[in-house]
């Protein structure tokens, strides 16, 4: 039986003070995903805290992308748990460790060089909520591997869970919610120069990851590596990189595949769509819940602000048509995000 609502939606501006954290059963490393990613023109991530706003979305796309695949790896270290290779696109291999209290970094290896620590780096607890913070110490060996010759690696690391706000990409997806996770290391490195003599280097870098309800893996990653050395005239090389992830199919908390394609999403127990697109007073949303579910349905603006709530509440398996008058809102870019039980789906719209 299809229901039939007709609403007159008023604003709403409740602030939504869930805090966002990581979880095992959510966001850990899986064998056989593969993630497409897009890099963008870096911005100052600026400082950590709750409530803020990052409005990337202005940022350019560039050339370069980076894939990332997780491949299974179970010679890693010699334990029971599941041990992760990370080839980003060919250029290196990241060796992780999943447990379902941490993932941990052990080290990473390219063509020509290859790194392992005695203990690894805790880059993420589960589950990790703002405010907590992993300390410990880096200590590790450098390889050559043509020469066999290897060089120590000292240091510290800082794994913390540091902000917390609304995040805007350049695809137009607004994620309220999010939670921001800073990875910071300071070492010392001795590499070897091209004529042979060893020269050392401190290191420092971040890696600041964006953790959205709903999905698994990092929805921006912004890296900032800082190289200094006394090669007689205080020598440093600072690189700054952002990279954001939009991808085609998307994987929630289920596992279960989401095809998006012009406005209609698939998903194994539900479907829906929005038009018209663009839109000028009126939009349809149909919903097809095929199972009971906690449901919301909001309008968002391209601050992250939810200036129009649709729906919110537990629904029934059956057939839903919302008609939205949003006469009263002006023209632009929105997003309509849709909210079923704990995954998250949105699709960006044009008010004329």
């Amino acid at each position: 039986m299809k229901k039939i609502y007709t609403l007159a939606l008023s604003l709403f501006a409740a602030a939504n003070i869930f805090a966002q954290s990581v979880t095992y059963d959510c966001n850990a490393l899986r064998a056989g995903d593969v993630r497409n990613l897009k890099q963008m023109e870096y911005q100052d991530p600026g400082k950590g805290g709750t409530g803020l706003i990052w409005d990337f979305s202005q940022s350019k796309e560039l050339k370069e992308g980076m894939t990332l695949r997780q491949a299974e790896n179970r010679a890693v270290t010699n334990n029971k748990n599941l041990n992760l290779i990370c080839d980003e696109g060919g250029v290196k291999n990241t060796l992780f460790e999943i447990s379902k209290t941490q993932k941990m970094y052990w080290g990473l290896e390219n063509s020509s060089v290859k790194i392992r620590f005695n203990e690894p780096i805790v880059d993420l607890k589960f589950p990790f909520y703002y405010g907590e913070k992993v300390e410990g110490i880096m200590d590790g060996v450098y390889s050559y591997l043509n020469s066999g010759k290897e060089e120590s690696i000292k240091g510290t690391y800082t794994t913390q869970a540091d902000a917390t706000g609304t995040l805007l990409l350049p695809d137009g997806n607004v994620y309220k919610n999010v939670l921001r996770v800073k990875v910071e290391k300071k070492y010392n490195q001795t590499f070897q120069n091209i004529g042979g003599s060893n020269e050392e280097y401190q290191i420092s870098s971040i890696r600041y990851q964006y953790f959205a309800e709903g999905v698994r893996y990092p929805v921006l990653i912004v890296l900032e590596t800082e190289i200094k050395t006394d090669c007689k005239c205080a020598c440093s090389n600072k690189t700054k990189e952002a990279y954001y992830e939009t991808p085609a199919l998307q994987f929630g908390e289920s596992g279960k595949e989401i095809i998006s394609e012009k406005g209609n999403t698939l998903i194994e127990n539900f479907e829906y769509s929005v038009s018209p697109n663009p839109f000028e007073n009126d939009l349809r949303i149909a919903l097809s819940l095929r199972k009971n579910a906690k449901v919301e349905i909001d309008l968002v603006d391209m601050s992250g602000k939810t200036v129009k709530q649709i729906v919110s509440g537990k629904l029934e398996k059956s057939d839903y048509v919302y008609n939205a008058s949003a006469s009263d809102i002006a023209a632009g870019n929105y997003i309509i995000r849709l909210k079923i039980d704990k995954e998250v789906y949105s699709n960006k719209l044009v008010k004329k």
